[in-house]
């Protein structure tokens, strides 16, 4: 449907279209400019129907991404046997295929444990192990202190899996309000079955 819509958009009065080719899509995708008279209807219908199109699409994208992270973060605190880099990056291609295959996908995964006060110091949240995908930088100590409000309360000897995910978003009309970004999830969760995840950087 939004092929044909794309084709018969030249005949329509007072649009111009543009493509460039989208990865996601067997056609390119549209960057239509509207040029709306004050008594144009038509014209305005045509943008609406776009935009809801545009608007359904992003909205789609993001519920499939969340999806798509918390499948991989459900897989890896099930997890009994050692976890390793090669193993990440798995699940960053299952990540990237269950979003089918966006640019800019990479995928971090990080085991923080729970430190108690002892004297004068007080408990803190330390990072176990962190790994990132594409050459992006794990986590440490000093950066894992942004994500210190969103962890949730755990005791000594109990661990946290935090799995981050990204991709990136090219909208299919560029007129409604929508620009490329990135889209980012958060799934915190626990081991499942072990009491901590082993990972091994070899």
């Amino acid at each position: 449907m939004l092929s044909a819509l794309i084709q018969d958009l030249s005949m329509v009065p007072g649009v111009q279209c543009t493509a460039t080719r989208d990865r996601r899509l067997d056609m390119p995708p549209l960057d239509a400019r509207f040029v709306i008279p004050g008594e144009d209807e038509d014209a305005f219908d045509l943008w609406a129907y776009l935009a809801t199109f545009q608007y359904y699409d992003a909205f789609g994208t993001i519920t499939r991404n969340l999806r798509a992270s918390y499948t991989i973060a459900d897989l890896i605190s099930r997890e009994t046997n050692t976890v390793t880099p090669s193993y990440i990056q798995g699940l960053n291609s299952l990540y990237g295929y269950l979003n089918r295959n966006p640019p800019g996908v990479w995928t971090r995964v990080t085991e923080v444990g729970w430190q108690p006060p002892q004297g004068n110091n007080p408990g803190r949240y330390y990072v176990s192990w962190s790994y990132a995908t594409n050459a992006n930088p794990a986590l440490t100590n000093t950066t894992l202190q942004s994500f210190v409000p969103k962890l949730p309360t755990i005791v000594s000897g109990d661990t946290l899996l935090m799995v981050e995910t990204h991709m990136q978003y090219t909208p299919l009309v560029n007129f409604v309000g929508m620009t490329k970004s990135t889209f980012k999830q958060l799934v915190i969760t626990r081991p499942r079955i072990s009491p901590q995840i082993v990972f091994s950087a070899s």
